[in-house]
């Protein structure tokens, strides 16, 4: 065995001071957290991350400095069989883009000496005590020097490719983390299900730590993972970013492999299990939509939008590298008291990847001090205009933006909302992408939904013009124009429905075209103080009157049932049969003028509607379900009742032989017509396919 050379191996410990006081206050944030007291742990996690990040990192590497592709960084508690192998990996790592960090959560020497004498690019932190798995991590996080930073179980084993594999899927899409596949290490090993996800890739929470790759300025910009955590910090570090980065910026990679095994004997099961329903708590504490923010980011993967995002994300990551130069923009951001969203704001606009934009700030009326909170956060370097006006309204406010802006392209920006870091730079490879586009929207998402807007999701490219046929074309505040084709202004008159009717007008009567991408570019906070929340029946009133002109415009007739516009486009629900029925009735009638044209301009129309159907369907069977299982369960708790006396006999008059014909012919074609639902709306693609080939 070869003995550890510290002159050519970078060691360094945790001063003792420093040492003993993380330990004290780890002590009595495990006590706090073991006893559920969370108020009182979440008040010791901000302490100990105080500390964390005061400890002076120059002191502990050793005067290296300058910063390098990525650190692997490798936490152990105690010796295992597995070290051996796994630093033989590392070792292979090539030391000009490799920085390895191994932490010794403990007093003693964990890792074998064998082999490090040459090992240049391996750097060693002994805690001094077991300071916890989150603590650990967010000291060597301090100490690396890797953009990326990955992260590997200290008793899995993996390989060189694996490490690579994990690098290549965060740079491809630009992703704030990538996780990876779990398998076991011993055969017959329990495989929970988030071990295993798959063969594609896929949003996911990083509910994988041990196989993970993080962006470093993102761990540094929110001091990495909570420290008191063992357990969900990388799943509890995904819902914090989420409005940051957002949904998609979370990844499972299913070619980048850590083997390990499980908890497998009953004591060590039982009181994982007891462990983690007490964090689960501690998290939802922390953050009231734990629990939705993950199901959020989930849920991508199980509909067409994450199976489509991620292909253009990785379209547009490709196209932003390959860009030398951008188009300037202009951001248009309107205010009426909204101080309080400043800070983060600002945060927002110093993360874009591309900087080269002006920010147009009008404060319409605020009496907090928008505007002078504004100028005191905006760096001195950004270009900047403020202005301000006597509570005009909204529309008044978005006329001055965009007589204020200095550059074509326009992007709409929200004092309450954040924009991920890519959307000034994915903005202009949009308008490359579709040079004949003079709108360009993202989607949003907010606590709830990873993605909001209007039914149907967007899968591709969706145009406007084909949108404007289901409600809002777009959701404004990932909303960008070119001024010079849009010469129509905003109602200054309107309440509500400001931004749909100004885009309606725009697309019907400038002729303008553009698209709709699935992307989520801006995170859209829900709170009481917002347009939407206090001018909601007004937004209704504007969206219908434009989506009623429309289909008037398509069916070439006055659209007389109302309720069914509402229910195909969403501003009713659909809570039975009954309203599926009228919906379908009333996406058919649309569909059968879109076929009538005989204009292949509406094949994606009529691909939307469909698209719009399955959903409102499956909405429909969902409803049915709980309605099912509610009865069933209703059936267990309540007595069997007697059975009721035998109707009397039925005398079979002429009309009542009358009356089960025709309940026999209405439920014969009701059935017909829900089975052939599939074959009646491909009905018009076969036509005017058939048309098309014709011709």
């Amino acid at each position: 065995m070869i003995t550890m050379d510290l002159t050519t191996t970078r060691m360094s410990r945790l001063p003792t001071v420093t040492a003993l006081q993380l330990q004290t206050v780890a002590l009595a944030a495990a006590a706090t957290l073991d006893e559920g007291d969370y108020l009182a742990a979440l008040d010791l996690s901000a302490k100990l991350q105080d500390d964390i990040w005061a400890v002076e990192v120059d002191d502990l590497r050793s005067g290296v400095d300058g910063e390098i592709g990525t650190s692997v960084i490798v936490v152990a508690h105690r010796t295992s069989p597995q070290h051996v192998e796994l630093l033989s990996v590392l070792m292979q790592l090539d030391p000009r883009h490799f920085q390895v960090i191994l932490v010794e959560n403990s007093d003693d020497a964990l890792f074998p000496a064998s082999g490090f004498a040459a090992a240049t690019h391996v750097e060693i932190l002994r805690m001094g005590f077991n300071a916890g798995i989150g603590i650990a991590r967010n000291l060597a996080i301090r100490l690396a020097r890797g953009a990326r930073v990955v992260l590997i179980d200290d008793d899995g084993q993996t390989t060189v490719e694996s490490i690579l594999e994990l690098t290549s899927v965060l740079d491809a899409h630009d992703a704030a983390a990538v996780r990876g596949r779990v398998r076991p290490l011993t055969a017959g090993s329990p495989v929970p299900a988030h071990y295993d996800l798959g063969d594609a890739i896929i949003p996911r929470v990083i509910d994988i730590e041990g196989m993970s790759v993080w962006r470093r300025s993102i761990l540094e910009e929110t001091r990495g993972f909570d420290p008191i955590l063992y357990g969900h910090e990388g799943a509890e570090l995904s819902v914090r970013l989420y409005p940051i980065v957002g949904p998609t910026a979370f990844l499972y990679c299913p070619t980048a492999t850590l083997f390990h095994d499980y908890s497998t004997t009953d004591t060590e099961y039982e009181a994982k299990i007891e462990r983690y329903r007490r964090l689960v708590e501690y998290c939802e504490t922390k953050h009231p939509l734990y629990r939705r923010q993950m199901r959020a980011i989930r849920e991508i993967a199980e509909v067409n939008f994450g199976a489509t995002s991620l292909p253009m994300r990785r379209e547009f990551t490709a196209l932003a590298a390959a860009k030398s130069r951008y188009e300037p923009v202009s951001i248009l951001t309107t205010c009426h008291n909204g101080a309080a969203f400043v800070p983060e704001f600002v945060r927002s606009l110093a993360r874009q990847s591309v900087q080269d934009f002006q920010l147009v700030f009008v404060d319409d009326g605020s009496t907090d001090g928008s505007a002078q909170a504004l100028k005191a956060a905006v760096p001195q370097e950004l270009d900047c205009i403020v202005e301000t006006t006597g509570h005009l309204g909204r529309g008044a406010a978005l006329n001055r933006a965009v007589e204020l802006a200095r550059h074509d392209i326009c992007l709409i920006a929200d004092i309450d909302d954040l924009m991920v870091p890519q959307r000034v730079a994915w903005t202009g490879v949009a308008y490359e992408k579709f040079p004949q586009a003079n709108m360009i929207g993202f989607s949003i998402f907010d606590d709830r939904r990873a993605f909001r807007t209007a039914r149907p999701i967007p899968v591709i490219a969706d145009n406007l013009h084909v949108r404007k046929h289901f409600g809002m074309p777009s959701p404004f505040p990932a909303f960008s124009f070119r001024r010079s084709a849009i010469h129509a202004r905003f109602d200054e008159t309107l309440k509500g429905g400001i931004d749909c009717d100004w885009m309606f007008r725009a697309l019907e009567e400038e002729g303008v075209d553009g698209y709709l991408l699935p992307l989520s570019m801006t995170y859209y906070r829900l709170h009481d103080g917002q347009i939407t929340s206090h001018h909601r029946p007004l937004q209704r009133s504007v969206a219908l009157r434009h989506l009623r002109a429309r289909h008037a415009e398509l069916i070439g007739a006055v659209v007389d049932d109302i309720e069914g516009l509402e229910r195909f486009a969403g501003w009713r629900e659909i809570e039975n049969r009954a309203d599926y029925d009228q919906a379908f009735a009333y996406a058919m009638r649309i569909i059968a003028a879109a076929y009538a044209t005989g204009n292949p301009l509406y094949l994606p129309l009529i691909h939307q509607i469909d698209a719009l159907l399955q959903w409102m369907h499956g909405q429909l069977l969902r409803l049915e379900y709980n309605e099912l299982q509610s009865a069933a369960e209703m059936a267990v708790l309540l007595p069997v009742p007697e059975p009721l006396p035998a109707p009397p006999p039925v005398t079979e008059t002429a009309e009542y032989k009358h009356l089960q014909e025709e309940m026999a012919r209405a439920m014969s074609y009701i059935d017909e017509m829900r089975r052939s639902t599939s074959w009646r709306l491909t009905a018009p693609l076969r036509a005017i396919s058939r048309r098309l080939g014709r011709h």
